[in-house]
């Protein structure tokens, strides 16, 4: 393991740390209190919009310069990336700043991928595998061996990167060693693959989850790089082109394809949970989401919500683009320009809309979940369910 290096500002992580209170923002550190935004005015909003409870504000952009550029959840904790590949990792529960890395020789080229222990960002075609806890470099950052053709998983010692087919017939999702970086076991598909990956369960038995243009969905062990054979443990046939990011919560997969079919799939024997289907003319326009009740995504200019315990349609939200939460007996739904939404959780009915705009809320698939909100200049605003 390398020692930390001036990538990393733990210091810098420690001052936006510093004051992650109830109903308190930290307005010390390179700016004062006056050159801030207040969360006033969000967290009214949210009260009107049926959001209340414990509340707590971090303003990471009080110490470090912060331009959102995305945010990226992996269990309770999230990875903040600011458009000039700036790295900021925050314990979800507490909205402190773990670590700060600012190695990255710009925006990231795909979404990092992140396991229990480690944290692999590839930036203008180089690799680094960060420690999640401290975000130390693991190994030297160095050149990924293949290209991604999209955003790969990785448990604790392998990276799964898909990568596109080429005339020579190679093969299209390459697992690479963290540490070394060698390129060991890989699988072929008849199309390329160009949809998110996915990855589940326990630690050290972990399943990886691709998708190729040609309709086929795979489910392979994430085996170290020294395995020689690798058999899949299940293969599904969905018939037409996916190539949006497939989306996984607990036993459900939900795979979403280019003809508007939301295909929700059991991810331990790959049989059919329910699918969904487009109408005439119509098309979809994003991934599956799970919230703890409800399977969405967005086709024909609405939010659609199906029953994930029987596949009904429960109801469908126009101008929805994606489900933020689900909280009591309201659901928080993202629309254009920055909406969002509070419709009756069983109807679907908008009960009140505020603008938005400017704030990022990443989605949160459990019952009464924490709702968390990313200002585009990195203030933290989490409201808890209770008080």
């Amino acid at each position: 393991m390398r020692l930390a290096s001036a990538s990393v500002l733990t210091l810098a992580a420690l001052l936006g740390s510093a004051a992650a209170l109830p109903g308190c923002a930290y307005s010390g550190g390179l700016r004062g209190a006056a050159d801030r935004p207040s969360s006033q005015p969000l967290k009214a909003a949210l009260a009107e919009l049926g959001v209340e409870g414990k509340t707590y504000t971090n303003d990471l952009g009080a110490v470090s310069s912060i331009h959102l550029r995305d945010a990226y959840v992996s269990g309770d904790d999230v990875l903040i990336e600011d458009i000039h590949g700036h790295l900021t990792f925050v314990d979800g529960k507490s909205l402190l700043a773990k670590w700060e890395y600012i190695g990255l020789p710009g925006p990231t080229d795909c979404r990092p991928a992140m396991s229990a222990s480690a944290v692999v960002a590839i930036s203008k075609g180089k690799m680094f595998v960060l420690s999640r806890g401290a975000g130390i470099e693991e190994s030297a950052p160095g050149f990924v061996p293949v290209v991604p053709s999209a955003a790969p998983v990785c448990n604790d010692s392998t990276l799964f990167v898909p990568t596109y087919r080429t005339p020579a017939g190679n093969k299209t999702l390459e697992a690479v060693g963290l540490a070394s970086g060698h390129i060991g076991w890989g699988w072929r598909t008849a199309g390329d693959v160009v949809a998110d990956a996915a990855i589940a369960g326990a630690v050290g038995s972990e399943v990886v989850y691709f998708a190729s243009d040609n309709g086929m969905v795979y489910a392979l062990p994430a085996s170290p790089t020294n395995v020689r054979e690798i058999e899949p443990a299940w293969v599904a046939n969905l018939h037409t082109a996916i190539e949006k990011p497939l989306a996984m919560d607990g036993d459900h997969l939900g795979v979403v394809t280019e003809r508007g079919q939301l295909a929700v799939l059991d991810r331990i024997t790959g049989k059919s949970v329910f699918d969904a289907f487009a109408g005439s003319g119509e098309t979809a326009t994003s991934a599956a989401q799970f919230g703890p009740k409800h399977v969405f995504y967005a086709c024909g200019g609405e939010l659609r919500a199906f029953d994930r315990a029987t596949g009904a349609k429960a109801f469908a939200v126009k101008g929805g683009t994606r489900f933020i939460a689900h909280r009591g007996n309201r659901i928080l739904v993202a629309g254009a320009g920055g909406a969002v939404h509070s419709v009756d959780a069983k109807t679907g009915k908008v009960v009140s809309s505020k603008n938005l705009a400017g704030w990022h809320f990443p989605t949160r698939s459990a019952a009464d979940a924490t709702v968390l909100a990313i200002s585009n200049r990195g203030m933290l605003v989490s409201v808890e369910a209770g008080w």
